[in-house]
């Protein structure tokens, strides 16, 4: 039975744009594609993990992942943005930066 990629649930984003850093996947197929690539060069599947804002969010990774034949295993149904303890972390490290 095939090793599977977990995708799990976090606050995720960048300030480069696209332009700035094109070797950076953005897109749910090019992140699937560069799972794919790491795993073909050996990563453990077990050692990658989709990150993404909302759960809303992890439709287009899972159908980005099927069509790269990478199996995957939701493991968060929880919206972690809504948590109390988060958004005190967030306002906190906007304070900061």
């Amino acid at each position: 039975m095939p090793r599977k990629v977990i995708i799990t649930c976090a606050l995720t984003g960048v300030l480069a744009k696209k332009e700035q850093c094109p070797a950076i996947p953005y897109s749910p197929v090019e992140i699937a594609e560069e799972a794919k690539r790491l795993i073909a060069d050996g990563t453990t599947p077990y050692e990658i993990a989709v990150l993404y804002r909302d759960n809303r969010d992890v439709f287009p990774f899972a159908r980005a992942l099927e069509r790269e034949g990478i199996p995957f295993s939701i493991e968060s149904d929880q919206d972690v943005m809504a948590d109390p303890d988060i958004r005190k972390l967030i306002l906190l490290l906007r304070a900061v930066a």
